[in-house]
This record gives structure tokens, C-alpha cells and sequence, in this order.
């Protein structure tokens, strides 16, 4: 809302930013939620390294445990190659290792994969990469991006489905004081007739 450029742009503008910026189809953390190629767009490639994991290796990692053997399944899930994801297993499962620990394995491991089988069919894609991405990149509600009206999230602007309008001061929001414009429009009506009976807007 605060970018004019933004703003004047029609749907079909605002539709081909999005489709640059969509890549996650959906908010699950699995394997077919995305598949990137190995030469990565130069955009990707600079917020992956700058951004993403960094953010991944110091916050994900270990605030979300996503390399405790429950997750297991989940992680391996994203590796094509049924030998490797059995193998990568089978060490974790021997040895004793933080998680840290694990998530370096699985890099070192699959990127020796991925230089020995470049030209096979198996690694088209990072599974570390995908992995990253998954787990840190923003999810984007394309129709609420795309479409014009809804922009109508700005303060006193009503919401056409459920009526909804905020004022400019949150200070003192709360989602048990939100009214709607057909509520406050009965009681304004109300107040000014209150022996007439008033139907539902």
C-alpha cells in the first residue's frame, strides 16, 4: 500500500510480479512443494546464500529440530535417489550426532552425488537447496497479491465480505472490539430511532 507504483498497476501487472516471486505451491514442508533446478535464476541464487541459509543453518535448524529422527522421513524425502536416502539413514542411525552435525553430513553427501552424477537423469535438481527454501522462503497468497481489491487493507477501508474497518491506531485493537460497518450502522440508526425496529443491512 505504500508503493504508488504498486498501486496504479492492474492485475495482470500485479499477476506477472507475483508468478516471478511464487515458487512454493503450497505452505507444507515436503518434497513436492517445490524442485528447483541446479543452476539456480540470479536471484535465487543471491537470496539463498545471502538470506535464506544462513537463516536456515542459524534459526530452522535448531529451533524447529527438523533433523530429529522424527523428521527424518520428511528431509530424506526430498533426495531422488532411493540408495542414497538409505544410506544417509542408515549412518544416522548408527552414530551419534547433533543435529548440526547431521545437516553438515547431509550436505558434504549429497554434494559429492550431485558432482559424480551431474549428467545422469537421478540429481536434476539440489535437494539441499529445495530443502532451504521449503523451510525459509516466504509464502505468497497469490490472489490476495494479484487481485486489486484486495488492497482494501488500508484503515477505514471496508472489507466487502465480512465488513470489517480498522482505524489508523491499533493501540487498542483487539479481535473482540472489531465491529462491522452493518453493525455500527444498526446502532447508529438505532440511537437515532430507538422505538423503530431495525432490519438487518
Amino acid at each position: 500500500m505504500a508503493d504508488k507504483r504498486a498501486r496504479v498497476m492492474n492485475n495482470a501487472m500485479r499477476g506477472a510480479i507475483v508468478s516471478f516471486l511464487l515458487i512454493l505451491k503450497n505452505a507444507k514442508h515436503d518434497h513436492q512443494n517445490l524442485s528447483l533446478p541446479l543452476t539456480l535464476h540470479p536471484f535465487l541464487f543471491e537470496i539463498y546464500h545471502r538470506i535464506l541459509l544462513p537463516s536456515f543453518e542459524r534459526l530452522i535448524l535448531r529451533q524447529h529440530k527438523v533433523m530429529d529422527p522424527e523428521n527424518w522421513d520428511s528431509i530424506l524425502g526430498f533426495i531422488p535417489d532411493e540408495q542414497l536416502r538409505d544410506s544417509i539413514r542408515a549412518e544416522w542411525n548408527t552414530q551419534r550426532q547433533t543435529d548440526e552435525q547431521r545437516w553438515e553430513q547431509l550436505k558434504n553427501t549429497v554434494e559429492r552425488w550431485i558432482q559424480k552424477g551431474k549428467t545422469s537423469a537421478t540429481f536434476k535438481t539440489n535437494p539441499i537447496v529445495n530443502i532451504v527454501f521449503t523451510y525459509t522462503y516466504p509464502r505468497l497468497d497469490d490472489h490476495v497479491s494479484t487481485a486489486t481489491n484486495h488492497l482494501l487493507k488500508s484503515p477505514f477501508c471496508v472489507h466487502p465480505g465480512t465488513g470489517l474497518c480498522l482505524s489508523l491506531s491499533l493501540s487498542f485493537f483487539h479481535r473482540s472490539s472489531i465491529h462491522t460497518m452493518t453493525e455500527d450502522r444498526q446502532r447508529d440508526r438505532k440511537d437515532l430511532c430507538p422505538d423503530r425496529h431495525v432490519e438487518t443491512l
